[in-house]
């Protein structure tokens, strides 16, 4: 054969951000180690949001396959990149969290010829491998295709035990200076800081309703980390190549595993790389000691999901397993080492009263929290919460569009729910008093009139509430 070409498509036409998608460019770099005379390429609209540039892009390059990256908010999106690709005889493929929980709402379009559900490496590549050779597609586990009208659905995929065996995601398909450009993650404690987002681990051992279980059919039940001289070696290239400052590792709780921790930051420590970095944790994951090294190996923010004050909606709603006390206790610390710390909260859980929504309000804006991130709750297909809404016969958007987090379009969940509306207004009346209250004032002020692309990324970020 020639070389076959392969695009992928990042389909995000809303909410622009300086997170590029870590996913694509795993099986972007996996791709070009493992398969032959493959070119690969990437369609990104993240900063040109816009279907006409994708047509014009994909009739440009006639790619032999279109690879779409899928999560629930994009998927009318997605399927409308899809449609464009069959129209130019490609053969399309998606994969990402939306098609792995819900795949036959995706292998149902007539635009899509096959879905790879899970971990994306190994079935993307083995099944490019089969298009350009004999199209033995029922060789290929983690996958479901269309053949001679009718939908194959091929076992699953084993999680890829060891990490380490993957190559560095590809950041060359991106245009990477307009994510460093547009890095929101460390703004509050330097907007003019240069740096990029990274994933090192897979999978999570906890049960949040509002997470699980799509975390662990997407990437197995096991938690898995890439070995600490295995990702300080990616710091390192990181930063020489692209003159970085800091990084934000996305992983959905970094702290799981303690030993890990330390002996990483013990090699950050004695790389002396320079970069300084944030990350997500739970409360109940750290100590002073680890609070401390971390601190010593570049910690200057930690994440944190605290999502209410009400223990009952905490526990009984979100199923959390933290106390609000784990969570106090946590801040002080990283108060004390001068670590900043953001918190995540969610408002308009099913059954919480408009009390409830105004004390995790107060909580947070009385809290010494640098940032706060506010949602709104929507239960997403396939999860613990979204299954418990059903099994009470709760209401629930009826498109997937609709699930959007960020301006929530629902009907109260229950009878008793607060609206849809009010709860856009406790939203950004949440803002207003955190950002604006006298803890914060200046640095917010700092962050918004940092110069010019300071305030432009706080234009980004307001256009998400």
């Amino acid at each position: 054969m020639g070389v076959g070409k392969v695009t992928f498509v990042f389909p995000r036409f809303k909410y622009p951000s300086g997170d590029f998608s870590i996913g694509l460019a795993y099986i972007s770099a996996y791709l070009k180690k493992t398969v032959g005379d493959v070119e690969a390429h990437l369609i990104d609209p993240t900063f040109d949001p816009s279907l006409s540039h994708i047509a014009a892009r994909l009739a440009e390059t006639k790619p032999d396959i279109v690879g779409i990256y899928m999560d629930t908010l994009m998927y009318e999106d997605a399927l409308r990149v899809a449609r464009v690709a069959k129209s130019l005889s490609a053969y399309v493929v998606v994969g990402g969290p939306h098609p792995s929980i819900l795949p036959m709402t995706v292998i149902s379009s007539e635009y899509v010829d096959s879905v790879c559900i899970g971990e994306g490496e190994i079935a993307f590549a083995a099944l490019v491998r089969e298009y350009f050779d004999q199209r033995r597609f029922d060789l290929v586990e983690g996958i479901w295709y269309k053949q001679n009208g009718s939908i194959v659905k091929n076992p699953p995929q084993n999680p890829i035990e060891d990490l380490d065996s993957l190559p560095y995601p590809d950041l060359e398909i991106f245009d990477i200076e307009r994510y460093i450009d547009n890095f929101i993650q460390l703004d509050s404690y330097c907007p003019k800081i240069r740096g990029l987002s990274v994933i090192v681990s897979r999978g999570c051992p906890f049960r949040c309703s509002y997470c699980q279980p799509t975390l662990s059919k997407v990437f197995g039940k096991k938690f898995r980390i890439r070995s600490p001289g295995n990702v300080v070696g990616e710091l390192r290239n990181l930063t020489a190549k692209y003159r970085l400052d800091a990084v934000y590792f996305q992983d959905d709780t970094l702290t799981v595993s303690r030993d890990w921790l330390l002996e990483f930051c013990d090699l950050l420590i004695a790389e002396k790389l320079g970069i300084v970095w944030a990350c997500n944790t739970r409360a109940d994951t750290v100590d002073e000691q680890m609070l401390s090294t971390m601190k010593r190996a570049g910690l200057v923010k930690l994440k944190v999901g605290i999502e209410s004050k009400s223990d009952r909606v905490r526990k009984e709603i979100y199923r959390k397993g933290i106390s609000l006390a784990q969570v106090d206790r946590m801040i002080r610390m990283a108060r004390d080492l001068q670590i900043q710390v953001a918190g995540f909260f969610m408002l308009g859980a099913p059954t919480e009263t408009n009390r409830e929504i105004i004390q995790t309000i107060r909580y947070a804006v009385g809290s010494d929290l640098v940032e706060a991130n506010f949602s709104i709750t929507v239960p997403l297909p396939a999860t613990d919460l979204h299954e418990m809404a059903q099994g009470e016969g709760w209401m629930l958007p009826p498109k997937f569009e609709d699930y959007d987090y960020y301006h929530a379009i629902r009907p109260p969940i229950t009878r008793e729910d607060v609206s849809s509306r009010r709860l856009q207004l406790y939203k950004k009346l949440a803002y207003l008093l955190f950002y604006l209250h006298r803890k914060r004032i200046m640095n917010t002020l700092q962050v918004v009139w940092g110069g010019r692309a300071a305030f432009r990324k706080t234009l980004q970020k307001l256009r998400r509430f």
